[in-house]
């Protein structure tokens, strides 16, 4: 929580120079993701870091080690956190929000 406060980024990149990989691990429901970075892999359990941000400023937050919220005002106090939920085939997705 004190990083994201802060913006300090663990494994930063210059998304214009540089890329690397976040690997969630959502689809088998496991406890960590795999950030490859400048060719090598990290595991990072879920529990144990706030989040992510991706390249386009995107963050986003985990919560109960399978789920991500997208936290829609992160300089703000108070945050305001979305996540969509895939409903099914030929279903549209169903949006929630928090705070």
């Amino acid at each position: 929580m004190e990083d994201f406060k802060t913006g300090n980024l663990a494994l930063k990149v210059d998304c214009k120079m540089e890329s690397h990989q976040i690997k969630l691990n959502d689809f088998f429901g496991k406890n960590h993701i795999t950030i490859v970075h400048e060719g090598k892999d990290y595991k990072f359990d879920k529990k144990d870091i706030y989040g992510y941000q991706l390249c386009d400023g995107e963050i986003y937050r985990f919560f109960s080690n399978t789920l991500e919220y997208a936290i829609l005002n992160p300089k703000e106090q108070i945050l305001i956190y979305k996540h969509e939920m895939d409903m099914g085939k030929n279903q549209a997705k169903m949006t929630q929000y928090f705070f």
